[in-house]
């Protein structure tokens, strides 16, 4: 059995694959563009771009433990299928596990990109054997991936670790989901955003008005951030409402799970320890059964742009 394994990541923007060996060692490695055609030719493309990479390795398919795929979107299993795909419009629907087999001439394991990361925690990085463990990823939306006994948490089909999707506000703002209340639209990147405005409307004195320079679609959750490490009002009053919801649906989690560890990745991670991690530790105490708190250990994710490659290799060693 071979001892090395290709993890591909497919997102939004860019595709990322790479050799990895089964210490969680990346060998070798590529990033390309996303393909912007159909689901379809767009296979067909990555199958292509892999080939040639394996080939400059001097490598094989054959020399391949297994083939891992991340994708950015709900999976069906066991057939592969795309439930929804927010980021890749078009992509609903397609069978993604058919057409990477029929391109390659191989079988591949296909997941959710934020499951993956997950396993990528579990297996390699800062959660590293702690079981269970959840991880939330803190980025546009939110979304998790949860890891019991050694393996992920799919649920009937594969559509398990919404956690961005649990409701905390029950007559809460309307999410992308339709539902209202949902974690992702008070910790999500575009929600802060949102909630931000809301108050500069009030403050026309913020920083986050200089900070933006008359390009108004340029506030983030980063630039909230920024601005709240320099002591601005309104981004304070918006940095304490996300570690306070966070707060909530950590603890949430921690009740129902009794985790051994609970991860952040993702870019708000860049809040760091003071803005972000330790007041989400201090809420989570306050509101979380104390046993069950006690016996978690809350954390950044090791994380970094290769993750998802790592996953998706991490799904390809483990067995069927």
């Amino acid at each position: 059995m071979s001892n090395t394994a290709l993890g591909v990541d497919i997102g939004g923007t860019n595709i990322k694959f790479g050799l990895v060996s089964r210490s969680g060692e990346i060998i070798a490695s590529e990033i390309e563009s996303t393909p912007r055609s159909t689901p379809e030719l767009s296979i067909a493309i990555i199958c292509d771009l892999l080939t040639d990479f394996l080939e400059n390795q001097d490598y094989s398919f054959d020399n391949l433990n297994a083939i891992g795929i991340g994708f950015p979107g709900s999976i069906e299993h066991p057939g592969g299928i795309v439930r929804s795909a927010p980021n890749l419009p078009g992509w609903g629907g397609v069978e993604l596990g058919k057409l990477f087999r029929e391109n390659l001439g191989r079988e591949v394991r296909i997941d959710n990109d934020a499951n993956l990361a997950a396993l990528a925690e579990y297996k390699w990085g800062n959660g590293q054997g702690e079981d269970p463990l959840i991880l939330f990823t803190l980025g546009t939306g939110v979304g998790g991936g949860i890891i019991v006994g050694g393996k992920i948490l799919r649920g009937v089909w594969g559509g398990a670790a919404e956690i961005g999707h649990h409701t905390i506000e029950t007559n809460g703002r309307i999410c992308g989901c339709n539902n209202r209340g949902c974690l992702e639209v008070y910790v999500g990147t575009k929600g802060v955003a949102t909630r931000a405005w809301e108050l500069l409307e009030r403050d026309k004195g913020s920083l986050l008005w200089e900070m933006m320079g008359g390009e108004f679609d340029s506030l983030d959750a980063e630039m909230v951030g920024m601005a709240a490490k320099d002591g601005d009002r309104t981004a304070l009053i918006v940095a304490d409402e996300v570690v306070k919801y966070l707060g909530v649906g950590v603890a949430n989690i921690i009740n129902i799970f009794n985790p051994a560890c609970v991860l952040f990745a993702g870019g708000m991670t860049e809040w760091g320890d003071k803005m972000l991690l330790d007041p989400v530790k201090k809420e989570t105490r306050k509101r979380a059964l104390k046993t069950h708190y006690k016996a978690c250990r809350i954390d950044f994710a090791k994380g970094g742009l290769w993750s998802g490659v790592l996953g998706a290799a991490a799904l390809a060693f483990q067995p069927e």
